[in-house]
């Protein structure tokens, strides 16, 4: 069926939902077969019938977009382009069918799929032959979805994928694509916007400030714990002595010139440690990719990534078994509850709430308690390592000192809530503590009722006791130190 001008448009506009509709082989009543390729800056497109029949030169119909129909079957084909004036062959990506098993996005669909790490993401591997990546996200309510990288120049027109009904998953295989490229997921959200997102299921991530997913090659880590992984199914934990050493991985200690330690070098470094002083456990603050790291690892933006700070997948699992061998377990804290609300990454993925709360006002009571958290741990470390208290600051100001240990871009802009950062010294009946502050001008006043769902979330559910509470009339604040 012959391709509209309209449908061509869209193609060059990226604004093609089913580019496998148009796109790739289409068997035609009289036993031939329409095939459209769609490849970036190509001059020039020859179709190769597999098996080494007669190459056809496809018809030019737009930029990128070559036609023509060829004698059927057509039991498959690969193109030979001319880009920049070279000559190179190349497997269409839209002439592989679906990918994922219904089985996957069945599970996937009912909250049940217990490996979707090995379902969604990047995974190079080969199919009938050809070697290349599959790729899968979960956007349900994009319009478009397209993966861009390092071959397409990081522009969403040239892969969009195919969605799968009703799972809102999309997935294509690119074959070509390999280990160690980078790469996004570009999204047409309903409202026209276009967002270029981090993938949520990578394995490796680049070391921020840098945002792209990397795809990870397969592991080729020989796991070499066999005896520590059969005496755990042995000791009951519940009575065993445990004695805990907990870690930072970003500021535990620094290799020369001040640079991130990888994770097998720490690994070595805690095994001498743990042995000194007898530590059976080490309990690492999060480990998953995350832009800031003052946030301590609390506002992670990719689960499935080790903090590519220190390494990639293989590099952790060395560490982990280092540990292991030496008969030391290995704790890792997970934080599934909150995250950034950085533009690259899960915040809003596909222009509608999909790993947040649909009600803005839930997504601002925990986005402020991830800040109340993080500010709280720098507070305690700052005053572990000088030895002294926060000097007392005012409203929206960073105390003096504290700036090398947060954010100071968050606390002197207005909370998620409203009103602004404060921490008091010696005042409000407290020896020391910090909080919101609802001065005029600075956004909506929050009422106790509204203050007191925040304190139910993580702490007593009273705004009179506990860590949380109601200090002043337009005061509530998180208490480091009663007086």
């Amino acid at each position: 069926m012959p391709l509209s001008d309209e449908a061509v448009d869209a193609l060059l506009r990226g604004e093609v939902g089913d580019p496998f509709a148009i796109l790739g082989p289409h068997p035609l009543p009289d036993g031939r077969v329409e095939v459209r390729a769609w490849v970036r800056d190509a001059a020039l497109c020859l179709l190769h019938p597999a098996g080494g029949g007669k190459a056809m030169r496809l018809t030019r119909r737009a930029q990128g977009l070559f036609e023509g129909v060829v004698p059927g079957p057509l039991a498959g084909y690969d193109f030979e382009v001319e880009r920049s004036g070279r000559r190179e062959r190349l497997r269409d990506p839209y002439a592989f069918g679906p990918l994922l098993a219904d089985f996957d996005l069945e599970r996937f669909t009912a909250g049940a799929h217990h490996h979707l790490d090995r379902v969604l993401g990047a995974h190079p591997l080969t199919i009938d032959g050809v070697a290349g990546t599959r790729f899968a996200t979960w956007a349900p309510n994009a319009r478009r979805v397209s993966v861009i990288g390092d071959w397409n120049g990081f522009e969403g027109r040239w892969a969009p994928m195919r969605r799968r009904h009703p799972s809102g998953v999309w997935e294509i295989f690119l074959p070509g694509v390999g280990a160690g490229e980078k790469y996004k997921f570009e999204i047409l959200a309903v409202d026209g916007a276009v967002k270029a997102k981090a993938d949520p299921w990578a394995s490796a991530c680049e070391i921020p400030p840098a945002t792209a997913s990397i795809i990870a090659p397969p592991t080729a880590h020989a796991w070499g714990d066999a005896a520590w992984m059969a005496a755990r199914a042995t000791v009951d934990h519940r009575r065993a002595p445990m004695a805990i050493y907990e870690v930072h991985a970003g500021s535990w200690q620094r290799g020369e010139g001040d640079r991130h330690l990888t994770w097998s070098e720490m690994g070595r470094r805690l095994v001498e440690h743990c042995r000194n002083l007898n530590f059976t456990h080490v309990e690492f603050l999060p480990l998953a990719q995350h832009p800031y790291e003052g946030s301590w690892g609390y506002q992670v933006t990719g689960q499935y990534a080790p903090n590519s700070r220190h390494g990639g997948p293989d590099e952790l699992r060395r560490m982990v078994d280092l540990l292991h061998q030496a008969g030391i377990g290995v704790i890792v804290d997970f934080v599934p509850g909150h995250f950034p609300k950085d533009d690259f990454a899960l915040a809003r993925f596909d222009g509608t709430p999909c790993f947040e709360y649909g009600d803005p006002r839930e997504g601002e009571q925990r986005a402020f308690i991830t800040h109340l958290q993080a500010f709280a741990q720098a507070a305690r470390r700052y005053m572990h390592e000088t030895g002294e208290y926060l000097e007392d600051s005012a409203s929206g100001q960073c105390p003096q000192g504290w700036e090398p240990l947060i954010d100071e871009r968050v606390w002197t802009s207005p909370t998620p809530i409203g009103g602004v950062w404060d921490f008091e010294l010696d005042s409000f009946g407290i020896r020391s503590g910090f909080g919101v502050h609802f001065m005029a001008g600075t956004g909506p006043r929050r009422d106790d009722a509204y203050m007191l769902e925040i304190d139910r979330m993580f702490d007593d559910g009273s705004l009179s006791t506990g860590r949380f509470r109601k200090i002043a009339a337009d005061r509530y604040y998180f208490i480091l130190e009663d007086q």
